[in-house]
């Protein structure tokens, strides 16, 4: 990225850079955040937002929200370019994974409905039981806590 870009949180400064990998489509392949930007627009010219979520496959809300953010994409997605960012809380008994965030974005077995720590949900759910559809997105994993960092995100 050029130098004469400010990186920041207030308007006209370009937001902090998510990189890593990214799983669509089945495959996980190399992301990079500003790359989706274009670069070309300027004001009063069409263009797309990009929607960034930023979420725990155990966190119970994030869980719970699956089913808005597909109703959101189902409204939104002509206007704006999803991303899910995965991070991982500080949450008592679990651990995330890649092999989960593939069940949780794309509602596949993972885990058992026993709450058995097994699962989503901080364990108390197969990913697959979770509410929505697929969600038709690029999932991020930031499980390092790297881009929580860079955006000061807590949870």
């Amino acid at each position: 990225m050029a130098s004469d870009y400010k990186i920041g949180p207030a308007e006209g400064e370009i937001i902090p850079n998510i990189g890593g990998d990214v799983y669509e489509n089945g495959e996980w392949t190399d992301f990079d955040l500003h790359s989706m930007f274009d670069r070309s627009w300027s004001e009063g010219s069409n263009g797309k937002w990009i929607y960034i979520q930023v979420l725990d496959t155990d966190c119970p809300y994030c869980y719970n929200e699956a089913e808005d953010m597909s109703d959101r994409y189902n409204q939104y997605s002509g206007k704006a370019d999803f991303l899910s960012v995965v991070v991982e809380l500080s949450i008592n008994g679990h651990k995330s994974s890649k092999e989960e965030i593939m069940a949780f974005k794309d509602q596949t077995d993972f885990g058992t409905d026993l709450n058995d720590g097994d699962g989503c949900n901080s364990g108390r759910n197969n990913c697959a039981s979770r509410n929505g559809e697929v969600h038709n997105w690029q999932y991020v994993d930031d499980l390092n806590g790297d881009s929580m960092q860079s955006w000061d995100v807590g949870g």
